[in-house]
């Protein structure tokens, strides 16, 4: 309470943070290489797709989104924040990551993992899952095929930001 992160209720006596915190957590991609380079990659993509780009990381049987891209054009925009935590067989992001992981890793994920049924479309049956998985890794397939160079420049520079993230 010293340093203002956290505030103690007077009538309750439990703690909560402060907006103080929400400074901290701001700064977090100014200090991250992988961020600073990956953030006008995405930049690029999102313009390009006129799509939200989110940019996320993996934490265990979750994904947690790092960097987010919304389009200078007027579209939806996914209600996501950086540092929101979701169960990977229920996005896009965590969906993408699965879909290049064999198996017996799906199946571990999935075995781990509280299985919530969010919306009428969320996976509910690990069969489900891997014929999506199936299908993502279809369409992944396709894409790389005609890739341009710019996306081959953004494949690579992920690649190389997830093996930056297992070594440290």
């Amino acid at each position: 309470t010293e340093l203002g992160y956290v505030r103690q209720n007077e009538n309750t006596s439990r703690y909560g943070l402060t907006y103080k915190m929400l400074a901290l957590g701001q700064r977090v991609p100014q200090h991250s290489t992988v961020i600073q380079l990956a953030h006008p990659l995405l930049q690029q993509l999102s313009e390009q797709a006129c799509e939200t780009i989110h940019f996320a990381e993996r934490s265990d049987t979750n994904i947690r989104y790092i960097d987010k891209v919304i389009p200078s054009s007027g579209v939806v925009v996914m209600g996501s924040c950086l540092g929101m935590e979701l169960p990977m067989y229920s996005t896009a992001v965590g969906k993408s990551m699965m879909a290049d992981m064999s198996r017996q890793e799906v199946e571990d994920i999935w075995s781990r993992s509280q299985i919530i049924t969010y919306t009428p479309n969320t996976v509910s049956s690990l069969p489900e899952l891997e014929r999506q998985l199936a299908d993502a890794q279809d369409q992944m397939d396709v894409l790389s095929d005609t890739i341009s160079s710019q996306e081959q420049v953004l494949e690579q520079t992920c690649q190389a930001m997830d093996y930056f993230w297992q070594v440290n």
